[in-house]
């Protein structure tokens, strides 16, 4: 935004700043403040983090725990994990993924079960490798414009 405005600047970046603390109900423009941080050359690293602070104290305050849990609670069902992706594949999220399922997979493969909802139908060596980590491939209907509970009920 401040680039369309021709403000990246310094001077900019702190306008921008002060509205931000103006509009204590506007998580898009606190959260558009920390993404746009992340690329200015000359930001101090102990800014950005107070600003990290401020935003998480700040979602903090809008947060409303769910407390109504539907599921049973026995301590001994398998916890389900679903993730929805388009990057299940050679791409920075799935190498990183690659390495976190796999050890669930390795390390609690009794207590959790992994399923997956790629939208993206491109599939190679990584995809697969992320698959073997998974008790679920769920292909399709892209998972994508569906509610997390037409998603989960597949």
């Amino acid at each position: 935004m401040l680039n369309d405005l021709g403000r990246s600047d310094g001077g900019g970046r702190k306008l921008f700043a002060r509205r931000c603390e103006s509009i204590l109900t506007s998580a898009s423009a606190r959260n558009n403040l920390l993404f746009g941080l992340n690329y200015r050359i000359d930001q101090d690293a102990s800014e950005m983090l107070s600003e990290a602070r401020r935003y998480g104290e700040f979602a903090a305050r809008q947060a409303r725990p769910f407390t109504a849990w539907p599921n049973t609670p026995d301590p001994e069902r398998r916890l389900r994990v679903g993730l929805v992706s388009g990057d299940l594949r050679d791409h920075a999220i799935g190498h990183f993924l690659e390495g976190a399922l796999a050890a669930l997979a390795t390390n609690v493969a009794g207590q959790v079960e992994i399923f997956a909802y790629p939208t993206h139908v491109v599939s190679d060596a990584v995809t697969d490798r992320i698959r073997a980590s998974c008790r679920g491939w769920c292909l399709g209907r892209p998972a994508f414009g569906r509610s997390v509970r037409e998603t989960g009920s597949r």
